[in-house]
């Protein structure tokens, strides 16, 4: 089961959303964020993301771009990893993104239907070949008149594919009205047109000497988007989703470990060893976790007990060859019961 915490809940995709996974055996919304709150949902909704304290696996982000780099920090901070549906977002908060995604796993797409990445795919293939014979590259997008931001988000990704793919030999060229002269062959022209109730439609035109190729798509519900956001939850939680320990030991007087999982955290305090030797620390911790995880142990008693045993092998102060010796893995056969079994 994938747990999700869907920002932006009460927007018109957010409640597309929300009636997808109410209807999917592997996901759930564990909790709703968005500043307005004035739904009824199936779910604890927060208008603020710092009160969030939910436990969850993946985060679908569908607000605007205001509050954008609260949001990733909050995903960063909690080590959850994000869905970036968002369009609009700026030079800066696209950098801003780029560094979040250092730290945890981002998946960010300007258009999450099933369609249009594999539309991106296409055109790139398509570009080797139509673009080196000359053929002149359009691109039209049309949405409702309730959008803000233009050209769209996927219109941009479509022109960047297509751009990488050729090099970068590309300007891009929004409006023709106050220049008056012949194309260049290197413009790359993107229009936009906002009227009606239009969900989204994307044709990219390649125009040749008397021939034209036109790559189209077309949405007619939001719901393919939200449903490829889901699915983008579901893949990067099985993926990703696994538990996490930070060794410490490396601070001048404490060894504290931090084990992540589920999106929650635990310490493990210890003492720092002043022990050189140290070689084959982090092979015997993780070796005593799997021991200990195998005699029926739970994670939590797994580690608390593995992080015993390597103090006290560190503390047995063994002295063996030159250099950065092994520490004293026999040093307690007959000790606290690390052999022991659980009852």
């Amino acid at each position: 089961m994938t747990n999700i915490i869907m920002l932006g809940c009460n927007g018109r995709m957010g409640q597309m959303i929300t009636d997808i996974v109410a209807k999917d055996d592997e996901a759930q919304i564990v909790a709703g964020i968005d500043i307005v709150n004035n739904r009824e949902n199936p779910y604890p909704v927060f208008t603020d993301i710092k009160d969030c304290d939910v436990k969850a696996d993946a985060i679908i982000d569908f607000s605007s771009a205001n509050g954008f780099e609260e949001r990733m920090d909050y995903a960063v901070d909690k080590q959850i990893p994000i869905i970036v549906c968002s369009t609009g977002l700026s030079d800066e908060q696209l950098d801003y993104l780029k560094e979040a995604s250092k730290k945890l796993a981002v998946l960010k797409s300007a258009n999450m239907s099933l369609g249009v990445n594999l539309l991106i795919k296409l055109v790139k293939e398509a570009a080797k070949k139509l673009a080196t014979e000359g053929f002149d590259v359009e691109i039209v997008e049309k949405h409702h008149n309730q959008k803000l931001d233009a050209p769209s988000g996927t219109a941009l990704a479509l022109a960047d594919s297509i751009n990488d793919e050729m090099g970068g030999q590309y300007e891009y060229v929004y409006d023709r009205s106050k220049v008056r002269q012949k194309r260049d062959k290197k413009e790359l022209g993107i229009s936009a047109v906002r009227g009606g109730t239009i969900v989204g439609e994307h044709d990219v035109i390649f125009a040749g000497t008397d021939e034209v190729v036109t790559f189209s798509h077309t949405a007619y519900s939001r719901a393919v988007f939200g449903k490829g956001a889901v699915e983008a939850a579901k893949y990067i939680s099985e993926t990703y989703h696994c538990a996490v320990l930070c060794k410490g030991g490396h601070q001048l007087n404490d060894a504290n470990d931090l084990l992540y999982r589920d999106g929650g955290y635990k310490w493990f305090n210890g003492k720092r060893i002043d022990n050189p030797n140290t070689h084959g620390t982090g092979c015997t911790l993780s070796s005593a976790i799997a021991s200990n995880l195998a005699k029926g142990y739970d994670l939590d008693t797994a580690v608390e007990r593995a992080k015993a045993y390597i103090s006290g092998a560190l503390a047995a102060m063994l002295d063996l060859g030159h250099g950065s010796g092994p520490m004293d893995h026999g040093f307690d056969f007959r000790g606290k019961g690390f052999a022991e079994e659980k009852a």
